[in-house]
């Protein structure tokens, strides 16, 4: 249910939130930012975590999915801070939670909902 609200929330808001910091070339020749970058990364872990819980490699599933938000907070915050920044929460979901909350543009309530998935 999280991944697909960050999903919801990552591209369901519009353009205000698409800022172009970095260009980095895709291999098609053309051109992509670091939140696509991001967004493509989370939804192939997302696909391949669900292959390992269906083939029930259940550690390694569950990490899987860990990356999967990992990425699609990523994504957002990539909109909006600097690259920086984002190696700098490495991979603790509890700081890039608060920081993607802290971010996002409009309040919406259905994330308060979300607090008691995210990591203690």
């Amino acid at each position: 249910m999280l991944i697909l609200l960050l999903g919801v929330l990552l591209y369901g808001c519009g353009e205000e939130l698409h800022r172009v910091r970095l260009r980095i070339p895709m291999q098609k020749g053309g051109m992509s930012t670091p939140d696509d970058l991001f967004m493509q990364n989370a939804c192939q872990y997302y696909a391949t975590a669900r292959f390992a819980m269906h083939a029930q490699c259940m550690p390694v599933g569950g990490s899987l999915f860990h990356y999967t938000v990992e990425m699609f907070l990523k994504a957002g915050l990539a909109q909006l801070r600097n690259l920086s920044d984002l190696k700098d929460m490495r991979h603790d979901l509890k700081k890039l939670w608060t920081a993607f909350k802290a971010d996002l543009p409009r309040s919406r309530p259905e994330m308060a909902r979300q607090d008691d998935f995210a990591p203690p």
